[in-house]
Parts: structure tokens; C-alpha cells; sequence
């Protein structure tokens, strides 16, 4: 994307950015990247470069209108690259939204459920399966958000990859790859010789990641009609017994993500010994 312009003094410009990558500006002094913001009293594209070999700050002062249309343009190409994105968000705020809601009617001692909220129409995850790619590019950026440095490195990755119009299939391998060896139900229940544990496999959707000294839980899903059938449960409670016998960590950041209520989730691990660490990370010590 390039967007033609001129600044204060009219001096050419050009503003050239693709899809969650950095932007830039080309003028006479050469190209440096950099956003919109103010240097003391100026606001226009400001920047840090080197111009004649000294380090400077920069404030192209460029219309604003011109800034308003390269940033539009940006975003009508993520969209195109992205096909259903804006859709995949507004399903997962509507739902964050409907939670929010229904857990404030819960703890409301005048309102016994007799006036629920609206549960919204569309499923998040059905508009996921209609929109794969939206799906992907969500995914590598919640890596991307991550308080680990390495994974949010790999997230970025994908995340610029994908709103570029790449390969998400790929996209997301890579990722996953770099952050780490992930084992689903049935590899892990292969791991551990218990094959047995037919309901894991066919009920149960998880990823888990191994490094060194610690587990990383990155997915727990008990399938729809077999959430209060202690499923999840049994599963972390044979993480735990091998964290035991392996002296490892386990890890994990609760989530609402997948329709979990997220003050019964964190409860829910604490009561099976997890601490909190920092702001949402969660830990069992062996």
C-alpha cells in the first residue's frame, strides 16, 4: 500500500506499510519508519533516522486526511487478505459480551434468571469453520499477546504472514513449531500407554506443549454435552501425576476464549494446587 503526499512545506512524501508490518515514509532525506504522532508542537508522521549520519527525530508533516486513507487502505487489504474477519470479532465480543452479562444476572439477587440476556445468534466457532483464515489469523495473534517472548515472537510472525495474504495453513504449523512440540489427546494418552482412555480421545480437544523442565497447557475443550462429566478434570489430573513423576511444571493462562466462565476456571485449577504467578499465568509445582 502507498498513499502519494506533501508535506507542510511541500515536499514529496510517500507512505508505503503493508498488513502488520511497519510503516514507513519515503522523503528527500531518505525512508524511515515510524507512526502518527506529535514531536513537541508538529503532528504528522514522526519518526527516528539517521540524516547525515547523525541521529534525528523526524515529524513529516503530512494532511492527516492523506494519513486517514493510507491507514484505510491498509485495512481494506487485511480484509481482503483475511476474508471474515470483522465478522470472527464481532461473534467473539458478542460472546464475551453475552458471558459478561449472564455471570452480572448470576450474582444479581433481584434477578433469579427470569430475564436473561440475549445468547447471540452466531456461534464464534461456527463463523471460525466458515472462516478459516479469520481463525488463523486470530490465533497467531493471541500468541502474539503473549507474556513469553518466544511465543509472541512466533505469533507476530504468523500473524504478518497470514494478513499478507501467505499461506495460513503454514502459517500456523511454523508457529507452533517455533514455540514448540505440541501433542494432542491421543498422543499424549500414547505416551503415557493409556490408550484406554477412549472418552479423552473422543471427547476431549487439547494441546499441550513440553520444554525442558515445564508443560505448557495451551488447549482444553470438553466437546459440547460432556462438560460436567469430569473429563477435563481426569485429563489435567494425569498431567499432574506425570508433572510428579518428571518433576515439571505445569503452565497455563485460563481463558475464556472457548466459553469457559473465567473466575470458576481459575478456582477450579487453584483447587487442584495451581498458584498464580504474575498477572494471569497459572503454575503447579511438583
Amino acid at each position: 500500500m502507498e498513499v502519494v503526499t506533501k508535506t507542510k512545506s511541500g515536499v514529496e512524501a510517500i507512505l508505503k506499510g503493508k498488513p502488520c508490518d511497519d510503516i514507513s515514509i519515503k522523503i528527500p532525506q531518505g525512508e524511515f519508519k515510524g507512526y502518527w504522532g506529535k514531536l513537541g508542537t508538529a503532528e504528522g508522521f514522526t519518526c527516528n533516522g539517521k540524516i547525515n549520519g547523525k541521529d534525528t527525530q523526524i515529524c513529516a508533516q503530512i494532511p492527516r486526511a492523506d494519513w486517514d486513507k493510507f491507514i484505510i487502505g491498509i485495512k481494506l487489504e487485511l480484509e481482503k487478505n483475511v476474508p471474515g474477519l470483522y465478522i470472527l470479532n464481532s461473534a467473539i465480543n458478542d460472546e464475551i459480551d453475552y458471558r459478561k452479562n449472564f455471570d452480572r444476572m448470576m450474582e444479581d439477587e433481584q434477578n433469579d434468571g427470569v430475564n436473561p440476556p440475549v445468547e447471540p445468534q452466531n456461534k464464534s466457532a461456527d463463523v471460525a469453520k466458515q472462516y478459516p483464515v479469520a481463525a488463523a489469523y486470530l490465533k497467531a495473534g493471541e500468541f502474539e499477546f503473549s507474556n513469553n517472548y518466544m511465543k509472541s515472537a512466533a505469533g507476530a510472525k504468523a500473524k504478518r504472514i497470514i494478513g499478507q495474504g501467505g499461506d495460513y495453513i503454514k502459517a500456523i504449523e511454523e508457529m507452533e513449531k517455533e514455540w514448540g512440540v505440541f501433542f494432542s489427546v491421543s498422543e499424549f494418552m500414547e505416551y503415557l500407554h493409556k490408550d484406554e482412555y477412549v472418552e479423552f480421545r473422543e471427547n476431549l480437544e487439547a494441546l499441550i506443549q513440553e520444554r525442558d523442565n515445564e508443560i505448557y497447557i495451551a488447549k482444553i475443550i470438553v466437546s459440547e454435552g460432556h462438560g460436567c462429566k469430569g473429563i477435563g478434570t481426569k485429563y489435567i489430573l494425569e498431567l499432574i501425576e506425570y508433572a510428579k513423576k518428571y518433576n515439571k511444571q505445569l503452565r497455563l493462562i485460563p481463558s475464556s476464549a472457548y466459553g469457559s466462565n473465567l473466575r470458576r476456571l481459575k478456582k477450579f485449577y487453584k483447587r487442584l494446587g495451581f498458584r498464580k504467578i504474575g498477572y494471569d499465568e497459572l503454575r503447579y509445582f511438583p
